[in-house]
């Protein structure tokens, strides 16, 4: 019996050293990742309106200084707090009058973005007299916010295609002439909508053959800027060759 413990001692031994002759040393090393997402924030900066169809002709022309529109009233235009929409209201148009609303678009955010589309929406006053206005626009753009307007041969004359259309058509021009150019706005660049040295703008005109009821009347609207994030996935997207690289900041 005692042969047979002895035995079974020395077999339990001898497994131990085989272990240990052949057991290797190990560790596990744990990477703590931490991941952000970004922010999405494309605000208008800037709107104002403004009398007559160029800014320098108002400044040239001692007439002009009227300002029939009461465009320095900032009651006229007011940037809603969503950062995306303005509520417009034009006072004391005639036939073939024209405004100039000015406006900046920035991007605040960490993500570049491209203008989706714009909706205008009645709110007050005569109906008609919104149907009535015509509309066209330019543009210019900061792409990646260093304080430079890109060239505008890089990118067309800016002038869209210059013609005067129902207000909802010349903002849906304006949007596909942009994603023509695959205009993207990086972190900290900026849409304007005008040219050279000119404010951005949108110009209204009321129609020249408006009827004499529309007379003594006011309309007030909102335009509403709709941006999305430049693309879902940057390394299969369509904005290879546009004005930014896409690069998140």
């Amino acid at each position: 019996m005692k042969k047979t413990k002895l035995i079974a001692l020395i077999m339990v031994i001898s497994i131990m050293m085989v272990g240990a002759g052949y057991a290797a040393w190990s560790e596990q090393i744990f990477v703590d990742t931490t991941i952000k997402t970004g922010n999405f924030n494309m605000e208008i900066t800037k709107a104002t309106v403004r009398t007559g169809e160029r800014q320098d002709d108002n400044l040239s022309h001692e007439w002009h200084h009227f300002d029939w529109t009461k465009g320095n009233s900032k009651n006229d235009v007011t940037i809603n707090q969503d950062g995306n929409s303005v509520e417009v209201e034009l006072r004391n148009l005639y036939p073939g009058g024209v405004v100039q609303f000015d406006m900046t678009t920035t991007n605040n955010g960490t993500i570049p973005a491209k203008l989706k589309s714009v909706n205008v929406q009645y709110l007050d006053g005569n109906k008609s007299l919104l149907n009535s206005l015509k509309a066209k626009t330019t543009w210019k753009v900061d792409i990646n916010g260093d304080g430079k307007i890109e060239p505008m041969g890089k990118f067309g004359n800016g002038h869209v295609d210059g013609k005067w259309h129902p207000v909802q058509s010349a903002l849906s021009v304006l949007v596909d002439d942009l994603n023509n150019y695959n205009i993207v706005i990086e972190p900290k660049g900026s849409l304007s909508l005008g040219l050279d040295d000119e404010d951005g703008c949108i110009q209204f005109k009321l129609d020249e053959n408006a009827k004499n009821a529309l007379q003594d009347q006011t309309v007030k609207f909102k335009l509403t800027f709709n941006w999305e994030q430049w693309t879902t996935d940057p390394n299969s997207n369509p904005y290879t060759n546009y004005g930014g690289d896409g690069d998140i900041q």
